[in-house]
């Protein structure tokens, strides 16, 4: 039998295919694109962090009315859709190292952390356990296959090449994802979706870190580095009790002296330092 278009060794009806729908224009063409072609679709949504921040923020992903609305578009394209509670996961593997690599003075990117565990390690596994032969995204890059196995090569459009968040993805992991928009320009994607008549077809791109509101990164680090688990880093809380006592005064984590009293000093400042911006 001849490779489908996905180069997999099956009929496109018989070819389970996992779609991360991050509730955006990208992810829902690559459904809808892929549900055109005949193969088994089911759209998977990650819910990484608070819905009621993000409740009522614009240009983020992954909570709040983006779930929703990729719950939308898999009902317009009668695919099976499914909701999975990352946000612990994304706590500790994106959020906590964001407040320490900022505490540390560093330039963090939590995209490509996010990419190279939340969604290419936990989701890919996840994708497997559901029956799926592939793990496709609405990300612009290409997937070609060389003399030595599969590449990742930039998008065809250089405007929206997103090769650089994907470069820790691994042989292993681009074995099983594909990227259906790699060779496409963003206008081509806009007009697939007004196709598809898709109610995300005009939805503004993603643009700032998801879990940061207003674009506020200090805030955002200090408010993480209070909310982090008793093993977090001394250098994130010392960071975060020097330069926002506000934010950490005020977040709503549940703590109490009690309960930080009986932390391991190792991961905290002193407990007077502690003390006094919480209580």
């Amino acid at each position: 039998m001849a490779k489908n278009s996905l180069g997999i060794d099956k009929a496109p009806g018989d070819t389970r295919v996992v779609v991360a729908m991050s509730g955006g224009v990208d992810s829902s063409v690559t459904a809808a694109l892929l549900k055109e072609q005949g193969y088994d679709v089911v759209g998977v949504t990650l819910q990484l962090y608070d819905q009621g921040v993000a409740a009522g923020k614009t240009g983020a992903c992954c909570a709040g009315q983006d779930i929703a609305d990729a719950r939308q578009v898999a009902e317009r394209l009668a695919i099976p859709h499914y909701v999975l509670d990352y946000e612990s996961r994304f706590r500790a593997e994106v959020m906590d190292a964001f407040a320490d690599a900022y505490a540390r003075g560093e330039t963090p990117v939590p995209c490509i952390a996010c990419n190279r565990t939340v969604k290419f390690r936990d989701l890919l596994r996840t994708a497997r356990e559901l029956g799926a032969e592939a793990l496709a995204t609405g990300h612009y890059v290409r997937r070609v296959v060389g003399e030595t196995g599969p590449e990742l090569h930039r998008g065809a459009d250089p405007a929206r090449d997103q090769s650089y968040f994907l470069f820790g993805t691994t042989r292993e992991q681009l074995d099983f994802l594909r990227f259906p928009l790699g060779a496409l320009p963003k206008s081509e994607t806009r007009a697939l979706a007004e196709r598809f008549d898709l109610s995300v077809a005009d939805k503004p791109d993603s643009q700032d870190i998801c879990f940061v509101p207003n674009g506020d990164y200090g805030s955002s680090a200090a408010t993480t580095a209070s909310c982090a688990s008793p093993w977090a880093s001394a250098a994130a809380w010392r960071w975060a009790v020097a330069t926002a006592p506000t934010t950490i005064r005020s977040t709503s984590c549940g703590w109490n002296p009690a309960a930080a009293a009986s932390w391991s000093a190792r991961a905290r400042p002193s407990a007077a330092a502690r003390l006094r911006f919480m209580t």
